[in-house]
């Protein structure tokens, strides 16, 4: 099962989760946060889970916000939509909830807050080379915001971030080689029907010929057998009229045989 992360709406036992990240901590999510949120042995007592009132949250999302339009503008859209987001989903006496446990575990704790610390002073000194993670990373949704895909369409209708333009572009970005690879598997199974089908006609013309050839002796002899039924009904005929004038001649002999007698 894979390591994961939440970023989360709380108010009280009410839990509605945002976005969650797969085997990361999305760097949006690090833009909200300060040093004193992420040091130990504070982290350790609170399991990694950090909590922020929403008025701190805010004030950095706006913040910060500079720093990805200095460093990273290519996900401007995406970071003001997310904030939208989450704001439009708050109500009264929430909090802003951060639970990065299993993803911190990965590397230890005790790493896991330094590489932290780093990249948030690397963000309030503008020094994007220093940063843990990559601005250049083209899973945008993977890296820097969570996956809603789930909890967004269910527990969070209000400006739902799967209405995104921004979103649904990187959205689109993320499956384009899957899609390609489903493109390339179509068409090799239409020129795969296509050979299957010229092979088939090839066959039939192949068969068709082969009967062509084989009804042609056929013909012939029928036409033979015709021709020498033609002949044989001939013969037929013929025959009694031989005999009859036959008949006559021997009639005839006869009689002139019988005055010769007289």
């Amino acid at each position: 099962m894979a390591n994961r992360s939440y970023i989360y709406l709380k108010n009280g036992k009410d839990v509605r989760i945002l976005t969650e990240g797969v085997y990361t901590i999305p760097y949006f999510w690090q833009l909200f946060w300060d040093e004193k949120d992420v040091r130990m042995p504070n982290i350790l007592w609170k399991k990694f889970n950090i909590l922020l009132p929403i008025e701190k949250f805010q004030k950095k999302a706006t913040q910060n916000r500079s720093f990805l339009e200095k460093n990273a503008p290519q996900t401007l859209q995406l970071y003001d939509d997310f904030v939208r987001y989450i704001l439009a989903n708050v109500k009264a006496g929430d909090m802003l909830g951060f639970d990065v446990l299993e993803v911190a575990d990965m590397d230890g704790l005790t790493t896991a807050s330094r590489k932290l610390i780093k990249n948030i002073r690397a963000i309030q000194e503008n020094q994007p080379q220093e940063l843990d993670f990559s601005l250049t990373e083209k899973n945008v949704i993977w890296s820097a915001m969570g996956f809603p895909d789930y909890y967004a369409s269910k527990l969070l209708p209000e400006d739902n971030i799967l209405d995104s333009v921004a979103y649904q572009d990187e959205l689109k970005k993320m499956q384009g080689p899957k899609d390609t690879q489903e493109q390339d598997q179509e068409e090799k199974q239409a020129q795969g029907q296509e050979e299957n089908q010229e092979q088939e006609q090839y066959q039939e013309d192949e068969q068709a010929q082969g009967q062509e050839n084989k009804q042609a002796p056929r013909k012939e002899d029928e036409q033979v057998l015709d021709e020498t039924g033609a002949e044989s009904k001939d013969d037929e005929y013929h025959i009694p009229l031989r005999f009859w004038f036959l008949l006559v001649l021997v009639i005839i002999w006869i009689y002139r045989l019988f005055l010769a007698n007289k």
